[in-house]
């Protein structure tokens, strides 16, 4: 999978964009203006109700556009697992999460095993 050229250029793409992907997400006015993703986001902590024990696997993590939504809803004991295979997005999410409960992980997850 690695050896992809598709992922290699969407791995490329990912990368690039990792300083300014939480801006680049929210960009959409309307959907901000009309506060889209708050209930979005609402609707997801409603489908997966999170314990505060629960250990979290967020696959495809980006910059961790969910993680402080996450970690408000875990307790001490609980723990996050940022996942992504474009480590630049990676190293954004851990320079803006700096938590003891979240682990952080470079890999494809069709490659992880668990």
């Amino acid at each position: 999978m690695q050896h992809d050229p598709a992922v290699k250029r969407e791995k490329a793409f990912f990368n690039q964009r990792a300083e300014t992907w939480m801006e680049i997400w929210r960009r959409n006015p309307r959907a901000v203006a009309r506060g889209f993703y708050a209930r979005e986001f609402r609707r997801l902590f409603r489908l997966a109700a999170l314990r505060p024990s629960d250990v979290i696997l967020d696959v495809g993590c980006g910059s961790g556009v969910l993680a402080p939504y996450i970690l408000r809803r875990l307790g001490p004991r609980g723990r996050l697992h940022e996942l992504d295979y474009a480590e630049r997005m990676i190293e954004v999410n851990r320079r803006l999460h700096a938590d003891p409960r979240i682990r952080f992980h470079v890999a494809d997850v069709h490659e992880l095993e668990l």
